[in-house]
Order: C-alpha cells, then structure tokens, then sequence
C-alpha cells in the first residue's frame, strides 16, 4: 500500500505542470480567439441584443 501512494506522490508532481501546459494550449489555440472575445463581450450586451 504504501508503495502505490509513494508511486502518486511521485507522479503527482510530473502530471500537474502536465495538465497545466494541456490548459493553456487548450486555451490559446487558433480557433478559441473569436470565443473568447465574444464572452468577453456578454457583459456589456444589453438583454436585447442578440
């Protein structure tokens, strides 16, 4: 048992920059720009506008 947490406690600290380098691809890839400017927009739309 303690051998499988030694292995997570290892591993922990190689997956988390891991996923954190996979979010911020995720996040500025080519196609996510017109997104991500459009929500940033929502606050300043009236209910109307559509």
């Amino acid at each position: 048992m303690q051998a499988v947490a030694q292995f997570f406690l290892d591993t922990w600290f190689f997956l988390i920059p891991i996923a954190f380098l996979v979010l911020v691809a995720w996040i500025f890839r080519p196609g996510a720009r017109k997104r991500y400017e459009a929500d940033g927009e929502i606050p300043f739309k009236d209910k109307d506008d559509k």
